[in-house]
């Protein structure tokens, strides 16, 4: 990419926060983020026509490495920067990431209502042929958490019960956004009181949709998939259950920021 653009052209900057990407997935954080800040400040030194978008890419994936690293308060740094750098981006597939991830940032943050505002704002101005498309899923996704976390339970439902529709609708049942869906499913079916029937409804999606084998795209996405999981059976009172899943969880939270609110998951269960 550098040979044939350019290190500073959005297209080499969408490679390297791929590769950015790949890297934080590891647990590599600090690597990937020394990588980023060193092509912003390349194309911030040797400014061109799409120098916008570009930092825009390397904005919104910084963002996304600082939470998957749990250092908050670096992402809190870089919310406004990013929020500004969205009015160089047309396309809502690429802005979708960075409204997501603050959104991400405010659940992380204690500030679920503050997250759910923040993807309604964006959510309301797509079409009906945009709100069909995959990031759209995860945005509802992040929006169902944010509603199970004030307790609002009617409206979480119906936004964990869209996206999944919408999935299978257009065969996309095979990926990470679809199994977090139906375990998001099952912690609100727990937290409404039926743990059991959670249980069960994981249970059955686990064989009907062969979730075993859908890889999670990084180490902190299987830790929230094994809290899901920790979760559910805590309630179902299945505690030797729960408890096996502690050192699975702590070794996909290594490497984790001394200020990330997820060094306390591997405590939680029993």
């Amino acid at each position: 990419y550098a040979k044939v653009f350019s290190r500073e052209h959005a297209e080499s900057v969408r490679a390297l926060s791929q590769l950015a990407q790949a890297l934080a997935a590891q647990g590599r954080y600090e690597e990937s983020l020394q990588m980023l800040d060193e092509r912003r400040r390349a194309v911030n030194a040797k400014p061109g026509p799409d120098s916008r978008l570009a930092l825009h890419r390397l904005l919104a994936r910084q963002l996304e490495v600082a939470l998957l690293h749990g250092d908050l308060e670096a992402a809190g740094r870089l919310i406004e920067p990013t929020r500004a750098s969205l009015a160089d981006v047309a396309a809502e597939r690429e802005r979708g990431p960075a409204i997501i991830a603050e959104a991400r940032w405010h659940q992380l943050s204690g500030r679920p209502e503050a997250a759910a505002k923040v993807l309604d704002a964006w959510l309301m101005k797509l079409s009906p042929e945009q709100m069909a498309q995959p990031f759209v899923q995860r945005a509802r996704l992040t929006r169902a958490e944010a509603e199970i976390a004030l307790g609002r339970h009617d409206r979480a439902r119906p936004l964990m019960e869209q996206a999944l529709q919408d999935m299978h609708r257009n065969g996309g049942t095979r990926n990470w956004t679809f199994r977090r869906g139906l375990e998001l499913t099952a912690v609100q079916t727990a937290a409404q009181g039926h743990a059991a029937e959670a249980w069960l409804q994981l249970e059955k999606a686990q064989r009907e949709a062969d979730l075993a084998t859908i890889r999670a795209p990084s180490r902190i996405e299987h830790a929230e998939s094994l809290l899901r999981r920790a979760t559910v059976l805590t309630a179902a009172g299945r505690m030797a259950d729960a408890a096996a899943l502690q050192a699975p969880l702590r070794e996909a939270l290594q490497g984790q920021h001394p200020n990330s609110p997820r060094r306390v998951w591997s405590t939680v269960t029993p």
